[in-house]
């Protein structure tokens, strides 16, 4: 069977789209005509998501121009986050330069890089356009389909509260049939979305009237995550890459959530939202406490673990999914470690090119792969005593983590990483070091 798109992924990935194209960028860039009708083509498209979803079940061109879409959205990220990445680049190279002084070779230096900034200019406004004629052309084709957009919009106002609301659980609860995972979840979901139609739509599901075996319970898992907003979707999906049992850092996921574009730069109260919303809808458990009674860590039911993997496994390889057959070329998420190393032979000879986020554990990394889309390069536990100078060619990357190696130096090179918003090392003596990466 054909893997599907979920709709909730594509418009994630055209969210990050439309964050990125700011006009700070717009006004660098001189693409104010470029971009004229983009926007027009991705709002048209994000409304039509939802219709999409469903129907590519019956038609199978429906699926493939969702699977187009998806392409398409991830390119156009990191052809924006690239334009970014160059502004960001010259704002540094502009403040270095600022008091010294002006000679021939800074001259000739300055000629240069006016050359080079044009030729940079020239291949980035063509890869805009081709883009922009891209996304039209799926937008045309979404017409062409018959896919309505209003019912994306919703169906109406929602019903008012009433004194009703209590019996709908009761019966809820009851249907549950005192499974404690399905009741916890159905009842996280309930109290996040206090809306009586959502509650009927629960209660009359035919997953709760199905019998009581562990394909129902992961159904009505699946229920649960049906009613949890698009944003939430995303970030528990991640979630997918970790191994099962795998005790989760709070901060560490909210770190690795901003690195993927789920979440604003620096916007840790979003991201303890996120977190606490997931927690009360019971897909985060077992959750760990310091002293003052702060969450530190978490893990996810097994159950829950393989939901979220069953919306990712089409981008995402783990310890639970991967094996020597996969098709590496539109995987975004990798955990490798003894147990899969094989898969990692697969990455190293360049199959895995739109990889976005590399987890490597208690095996040798040798920094020689070309991964130029990567966001995240989580190295904990990793055999390496060094990194490659290369690693400066890692333009996306936002998330850096080499503790627990044997890396005791960093390259000059690193710090041209101007888009590294996390940098962990445990036990590691150069301190000034840390501090110039940690901002």
């Amino acid at each position: 069977m054909a893997d599907f798109v979920l709709s909730f992924v594509v418009d994630a990935a055209l969210s990050r789209v439309v964050s990125l194209i700011t006009d700070e960028i717009i006004l660098a860039w001189n693409l104010k005509d470029d971009l004229k009708g983009l926007q027009e083509s991705l709002t048209m498209i994000r409304a039509v998501l939802q219709d999409t979803e469903e129907q590519q079940t019956t038609r199978e061109p429906v699926r493939l121009w969702l699977k187009k879409l998806q392409e398409a959205a991830y390119d156009a990220e990191d052809v924006f986050d690239e334009l970014a990445y160059e502004n960001l680049r010259r704002k540094v190279e502009m403040q270095d330069q600022s008091g010294r002084e002006v000679n021939k070779f800074f001259s000739f230096s300055k000629g240069t890089r006016y050359v080079k900034k044009a030729a940079f200019h020239f291949k980035m406004a063509r890869k805009v356009k081709n883009i922009n004629d891209l996304l039209n052309k799926i937008k045309n084709e979404a017409m062409g389909f018959g896919l309505q957009a209003e019912r994306a919009l919703g169906n109406g106002p929602l019903i008012p509260l009433d004194s009703n609301l209590e019996a709908i659980g009761k019966e809820i609860a009851k249907k549950c049939r005192g499974v404690p995972l399905a009741a916890k979840v159905l009842g996280g979901t309930m109290g996040f979305n206090r809306d009586k139609n959502a509650w009927l739509l629960i209660e009359k599901s035919e997953v709760l009237n199905a019998s009581h075996n562990k394909d129902n319970v992961v159904s009505i898992l699946k229920l649960s995550f049906d009613h949890l907003p698009l944003y939430l979707k995303s970030c528990f999906a991640y979630c997918s890459i970790f191994p099962k049992d795998f005790e989760i850092a709070k901060e560490e996921l909210i770190q690795l959530w901003m690195a993927e574009g789920l979440l604003k730069p620096s916007n840790k109260d979003e991201g303890y939202k996120y977190f606490n919303l997931l927690l009360q809808n019971s897909f985060f458990q077992d959750v760990e406490r310091d002293q003052h009674e702060n969450i530190r860590w978490c893990k996810m039911h097994d159950l829950v673990h393989d939901l979220a993997l069953s919306f990712s496994k089409s981008e995402t390889l783990t310890l639970e999914n991967c094996s020597t057959s996969d098709d590496m070329s539109s995987i975004r998420r990798l955990y490798v470690n003894r147990d899969n190393t094989t898969t990692l032979m697969a990455c190293s000879k360049g199959t895995a090119k739109k990889l976005r986020s590399l987890f490597i554990e208690d095996i040798v990394f040798d920094g020689s792969w070309k991964l130029k889309r990567l966001r995240t390069l989580n190295l904990n536990g990793a055999n390496i005593e060094e990194l490659p100078s290369s690693i400066s060619k890692l333009k996306h990357l936002r998330y850096l983590d080499i503790s627990e190696t044997k890396i005791e130096a960093l390259p000059e090179s690193i710090t041209e990483l101007y888009n590294l918003q996390t940098f962990s090392r445990f036990f590691f003596t150069q301190t000034s070091k840390i501090s110039l990466l940690s901002n």
